[in-house]
């Protein structure tokens, strides 16, 4: 039997479809379509037949696999750790935990999550380089580094990973690439991949730029950095940039037009997570005010409009600031 793999477009996303993939095949089954999701499609998501309307690909429609992505009642398998997963009045009333359906907020990541449902629910032995990754994605999802520096330095191969992901979410191919490797090899092996090498050698070059760009355009307002990425060239580059130049600030929030639709603007929002303690906001809830969502300490959102991103900003920084 086969199952359509829906993930959220980032590295936790694909690594927990990765998880599910191997689950999948070690019973025989497959996955049909790989398709990464951004919080962009929430319009659509609502409606109870997404699955068999939307466009995303053509062909034959299998059942869905959900994870790391709001949640959808028509969903095969469904596993996620956000914050309010249940955006559509009722769905929650619906959701019943089963050996194919976990919500959990305590987990730093939807990879392990589902590594841990998997094998507790199916009695599923997972290969040992699925318990690497699921280990991996909590330090990356739940920005548990040692330092800003070692985000910078990029010595491990999940950091790097991450960030050859991060600076490629837009290629739907490369996404289903990723998901089925990470599925089958260790992640020091696929570092090696010379289509992965040859990006990260880019990525190397483009770390000092993305940090001239940073020191230039971050603009300080109380405890927090704003930084309008319009004009970014490097991706996600740098990504801890801003606490690697200014350790002691407590939070920052970044803006940016969505890929392919320039009156789209992505808003993401994190608390310095070396001073994790400090923070007494609630990020994810602070932003599903805004349609988006995430954890405490991090997430993100879309708003349509510069005017618009720009008050929203300007919000989240006064909230930000309150005692």
């Amino acid at each position: 039997m086969k199952y359509d793999l829906y993930f959220h477009n980032d590295f936790d996303g694909r690594a927990a479809a990765a998880v599910v993939l191997a689950f999948l095949r070690s019973r025989g089954d497959d996955a049909g379509h790989y398709v990464p999701l951004k919080y962009d499609i929430m319009p659509e998501w609502m409606d109870e037949d997404f699955f068999s309307k939307h466009r995303l690909f053509s062909g034959k429609r299998h059942p869905a696999v959900v994870v790391d992505f709001p949640y959808h009642p028509q969903a095969a398998f469904w596993f996620d750790h956000h914050l309010k997963p249940f955006r559509k009045p009722g769905w929650e009333k619906r959701f019943r935990t089963d050996r194919a359906h976990r919500y959990d907020d305590t987990y730093p990541s939807a990879c392990h999550l589902a590594y841990d449902w998997l094998e507790r629910s199916f009695g599923w032995k997972p290969p040992a380089h699925l318990r690497e990754l699921a280990e991996w994605l909590d330090v990356i999802d739940g920005a548990n580094y040692r330092s800003a520096k070692q985000t910078i330095e990029m010595k491990e191969p999940a950091i790097r990973i991450n960030n050859f992901i991060e600076n490629k979410t837009g290629d739907v191919k490369l996404a289903a690439w990723t998901v089925q490797h990470l599925a089958q090899q260790p992640l020091g092996e696929l570092v090696k991949d010379a289509k992965v090498r040859r990006s990260l050698a880019q990525l190397k070059r483009g770390t000092g730029k993305a940090l001239s760009f940073y020191e230039k355009n971050i603009k300080i307002d109380g405890r927090v950095m704003v930084t309008d990425l319009t004009g970014f060239k490097y991706g996600d580059l740098a990504h801890y940039g801003p606490y690697y130049l200014h350790p002691k600030l407590l939070y920052q929030v970044r803006f940016h037009p969505f890929p392919g639709k320039p009156a789209l603007f992505h808003i993401n929002v994190s608390a310095n997570p070396w001073l994790r303690k400090r923070n007494k906001k609630n990020i994810g809830q602070m932003l599903k005010g805004y349609g988006g969502g995430g954890h405490h300490d991090v997430g993100g959102t879309e708003i349509e409009g510069k005017t618009k991103t720009l008050g929203a900003v300007a919000e989240m920084v006064k909230f930000l600031n309150a005692k």
